[in-house]
């Protein structure tokens, strides 16, 4: 009967007992973190929904890895970009062929004048000039000097061309340039605009990301960097929205 009533009564205290070791593991716990803190071991932690965090690394190598990570992804970006324009210099130069049909021009005309228009528009895309190029102000030069940067190709190419054909398969550059100019306007500007935009919303979105990384850490002068570039980023994107 003895051995009954101790039973009960340890069960009764087994609560008790439970809540005294988790709250003794909690505070060695917090003893822990301190120490840890105190001698450098530990310099960042967060509490938030998901529980706990712990970052075993310092501030300063944490920056040093999110600037990294920020640089990979905005070179990704302008990598996607430059890919995506070289495949529409492609696209308008196949489109430019089949317009010369138009004109019965000879093919070996044909490929002069694709051709010329293929380098101008390659060398642009390599150079990734738009910035200064795609604005309200000055995309009418640039038009104007694109069409006469393809004119001497084409000038160059129909000159060594033309014994392959007779006269009237070779036209002259004037009688096409209202199709290169169209083409120019309606496929290259208006798509690079396009690809252009669509790469400066991403960077904005990956600036605000890290911007939001780098304050917490207090990281000052990359969130200057961020502030920068989100606010130029932003204003192109209204720049190319108003071209």
């Amino acid at each position: 009967m003895g051995n009954d009533n101790n039973a009960a009564s340890f069960l009764a205290l087994l609560p008790e007992l439970q809540g005294i070791i988790i709250t003794f593991l909690f505070v060695l716990l917090g003893v822990a973190v301190i120490f840890a803190l105190r001698k450098g071991w530990l310099k960042n932690f967060r509490a938030g929904r998901d529980g706990v965090q712990f970052d075993a690394r310092d501030n300063e190598t944490i920056n040093k890895q999110n600037a990294h990570d920020m640089s990979v992804k905005i070179n990704d970006v302008d990598s996607e970009m430059k890919h995506r324009n070289r495949k529409l210099v492609t696209e308008i130069r196949r489109k430019l062929f089949y317009g010369l049909y138009l004109f019965k021009t000879c093919d070996l005309a044909k490929a002069a004048v694709s051709m010329a228009l293929y380098f101008p528009l390659l060398q642009a895309v390599e150079e990734n000039h738009f910035r200064s190029r795609l604005t309200r102000a000055s995309i009418g030069r640039y038009l104007d000097e694109l069409v006469k940067e393809i004119g001497l190709e084409y000038d160059a190419f129909r000159v060594m061309g033309a014994a392959g054909c007779d006269k009237a398969g070779v036209p002259a550059f004037g009688e096409i340039t209202p199709m290169v100019r169209e083409l120019l306007e309606s496929q290259w500007v208006s798509k690079v605009i396009g690809h252009m935009t669509q790469a400066s919303e991403k960077k904005i979105k990956t600036y605000e990301d890290y911007l939001r990384r780098f304050r917490a850490t207090g990281d000052q002068y990359s969130i200057e960097v961020c502030e920068a570039r989100l606010e130029r980023n932003r204003n192109y994107v209204k720049e190319l929205r108003d071209v």
